[in-house]
């Protein structure tokens, strides 16, 4: 996090200081001398809290791939985020915070987005760790969800969701006690969103699995389908710009063939990256890449189709 950013979250955290919270000041620092180290250790506990990580805070516009119609909506986004609470736009009530809800397959961008939202707006991308919001113990989950709730409310910060159906998901019938404790998690997580006076983002690929009742709280919804050929071609070109390439890639080709997403084929770059460094070669070759292709085909349990590996294999 930058200084500057660092800097603003003070701030805010100083704008959003619970009742409590000026109970702990006043007995650490009765003077109030100590107001901002103090604000900045809340800061810095609330940044190291295993129930969510900092997203990097360096996505740009640049970075997108996706269709312009997608963009524009992410634009929109952005709008209501940099406008929340205004109240010149002539409407019976002001803007308030937005809960969006990003759809579609995997590798998609609708993490990226997120994160390009944040450094547009110049806030703060929480991703929450679902594993350890959701507890086996009755009440755990309601009290790591407030935590996170208030730690996010003082840092004004964005909270990003994602797989959200785990629980955001459609409360099952009351076969058991363990039924009964899951549907209370996903009521009281309903009631902490509404409350919110921020910017949720959540993430999934099952569209079908989500509450119907929370869908219906939803502001923004947009899919996020699988990218083109045009899209992966340019993908594969800039993943691998700036790396010294034994021949041309073939970026079309490669688009038209391999049956990857966008983060796969960013996975694909790296990997072939580091298969070139290790054996200290002058050049990437595709053999290189044909490694790192493997790497992602085995993680889907599947076979390159033979034609692919000698197209590589002529190529290189």
């Amino acid at each position: 996090m930058s200084f500057f950013l660092w800097e603003k979250t003070w701030v805010k955290s100083y704008l959003h200081m619970t009742p409590q919270d000026m109970v702990n000041y006043k007995k650490i620092d009765p003077e109030g001398s100590g107001l901002k180290n103090y604000h900045m250790d809340i800061i810095s506990r609330d940044l190291t809290s295993p129930l969510y990580k900092v997203l990097p805070h360096d996505a740009q516009w640049e970075d997108w791939l996706g269709s312009d119609d997608l963009k524009e909506q992410l634009r929109y986004i952005l709008f209501r985020i940099q406008h929340m609470g205004d109240t010149s736009y002539h409407v019976q009530e002001r803007i308030h915070a937005c809960i969006v809800l990003f759809h579609g397959p995997s590798g998609t961008g609708k993490t990226l987005a997120a994160r390009i939202l944040g450094k547009e707006a110049d806030l703060p991308v929480w991703q929450v760790d679902l594993s350890m919001i959701m507890d086996k113990y009755v009440g755990e989950s309601e009290k790591h969800l407030r935590e996170m709730f208030r730690n996010a409310q003082r840092n004004n910060c964005i909270l990003l969701f994602d797989e959200a159906d785990v629980l955001f998901g459609k409360r099952t019938a009351l076969a058991s006690s363990n039924d009964k404790y899951a549907n209370s998690a996903t009521a009281f997580l309903l009631q902490e969103i509404e409350q919110y006076q921020g910017i949720v983002i959540l993430t999934t690929n099952i569209l079908q699995n989500f509450d119907d009742a929370f869908l219906r709280r939803i502001t923004v919804m947009i899919r996020f389908p699988l990218p083109d050929k045009t899209v992966k071609a340019e993908k594969w070109r800039v993943c691998f710009s700036g790396i010294p390439l034994k021949t041309e890639l073939p970026c079309t080709w490669l688009a038209e063939h391999l049956n990857l997403t966008l983060a796969q084929i960013e996975n694909v770059a790296v990997n072939a990256a580091c298969y070139w460094r290790m054996e200290g070669k002058a050049f990437l070759t595709l053999e290189h890449i044909l490694k790192a292709v493997k790497l992602e085909y085995n993680k889907r349990q599947e076979q390159i189709p033979v034609e692919i590996m000698k197209f590589l294999h002529t190529e290189s």
